[in-house]
């Protein structure tokens, strides 16, 4: 670096401000279109984080107008006084129930169910064994007997909640429910209870497929380049859809929970991700991810525009900074011509002063010392004369005819 510095210093004036001049412009449109850059990048992410939590109240009101439709149902479907009745008795029904379902006074419930597709399993249990009516429209197959679900986890949380649903995500370490399940879905169990004393008479389990979630509540909400997942509130994956960014193993997503809704710039797997992030009053978190780069794409070629712009200025501002500097150092360059002059013997040299600026006082300065210098060189070189016709004459007195006489008369 002290190199560096030393042969800056050892350059001519010009050069020097030149490259002064060239690389102080360098930086501040370097800054300048750096601040220009983060600011528009700003911006961009706030007016998109604003967008994106609009398009979390879309889902989260879908999800919640998908929980209570399915509640519901299940709610009217269990109170029925026909579903009562069959799960009050001690014994099974002899008879399939499905076409006295489809018949009775739960027709109209069927028929919703069909009509609407809010279901893709249902299935309706007593207190033991098979399921008492079982619906699959996957052709998912194979429910499992009431004694292996009451064994589960997710049994003593739906007993816990005594009588509210139980929403879960139906993974295949907590599948207790179908053996052959043909697709992801989002489970829903409750507890069956008798409308005269409260007991529990029986229990139904209700799954909604993922992929009809996706096309019936989340459609035109994400793409390959943009990721929504909803979890439950323990944090479990319910669904994603789209990009996917969510590791539930990974470290740092617990740090936005406690907060209700925002925004915040995260890097996952080297990418960097604008995450908006809302907490529902159903319970469910919604994460909502878009790649930053997406966002800035239109400024980097705003970026390249300020680079090629930069590089045109400094080509540009050559010829006048050549012109610049030139005007600036032609006193000098006089300055400088007419010492040398002098250092050659023309004691007569003086410079013209046109401005009255430093390097006009400086030229002043330097005819002023350039006279002074010629006065006293000729004081000098006049008493030289002087003392040389001294010693002349002082040569000269005893070559003086009286001098002679004197000396010859002594002889």
């Amino acid at each position: 670096m002290i190199a560096i510095l030393r042969a800056y210093l050892n350059l001519s004036l010009k050069v020097k401000i030149i490259i002064l001049f060239a690389l102080l412009m360098t930086i501040f449109s370097v800054a300048f279109g750096y601040y220009a850059f983060q600011t528009s990048r700003a911006q961009i992410v706030n007016k998109v984080s604003s967008t994106n939590l609009g398009v979390m109240r879309v889902v989260e009101n879908n999800m919640i107008s998908m929980q209570r439709s399915m509640s519901d149902w299940v709610t009217v479907f269990t109170m029925d006084p026909f579903i009562q009745k069959t799960l009050r008795q001690t014994e099974r029904p002899a008879e399939p129930i499905d076409p006295l379902l489809y018949s009775g006074s739960t027709s109209s419930l069927m028929n919703q169910m069909l009509l609407t597709g809010n279901f893709d399993y249902v299935a309706l249990y007593g207190k033991t064994g098979q399921p008492i009516f079982q619906m699959a429209t996957d052709d998912s197959s194979g429910p499992s007997p009431m004694e292996n679900i009451a064994r589960s986890p997710i049994y003593e949380r739906t007993a816990a909640l005594r009588g509210a649903p139980y929403w879960f995500p139906l993974t295949q370490d907590n599948n207790v429910f179908i053996q052959n399940n043909r697709k992801d879905k989002i489970g829903m169990t409750r507890v069956v209870k008798d409308m005269n004393n409260g007991g529990v008479i029986g229990f139904i389990f209700a799954g909604v497929n993922l992929d009809t979630i996706k096309d019936r509540y989340l459609k035109n909400l994400y793409d390959k380049d943009y990721g929504i997942v909803i979890l439950d509130s323990a944090g479990a994956p319910l669904l994603q859809a789209g990009k996917p960014f969510y590791d539930q193993e990974a470290g740092g997503w617990t740090d936005f929970r406690a907060e209700a809704s925002g925004s915040k710039v995260i890097r996952v797997g080297g990418e960097k991700l604008l995450l908006t992030y809302s907490k529902g009053d159903n319970g469910w978190e919604y994460l909502y991810a878009v790649p930053v780069g997406m966002l800035t794409k239109e400024l980097n070629s705003i970026k390249l525009f300020v680079i090629l712009a930069i590089s045109i200025w400094l080509l540009m501002s050559i010829p006048v900074m050549l012109l610049l500097t030139s005007f600036l150092t032609a006193p000098i360059k006089n300055l400088l011509l007419s010492m040398r002059r002098f250092q050659n013997g023309q004691f007569d040299e003086k410079v013209e002063i046109k401005y009255g600026d430093e390097i006009g006082y400086l030229s002043q300065g330097y005819n002023n010392m350039v006279a002074n210098i010629k006065k006293l060189v000729d004081d000098v070189y006049v008493l030289r004369l002087r003392e040389q016709e001294a010693e002349l004459k002082a040569l000269q007195a005893p070559i003086n005819p009286h001098f002679l006489y004197n000396m010859l008369d002594t002889i």
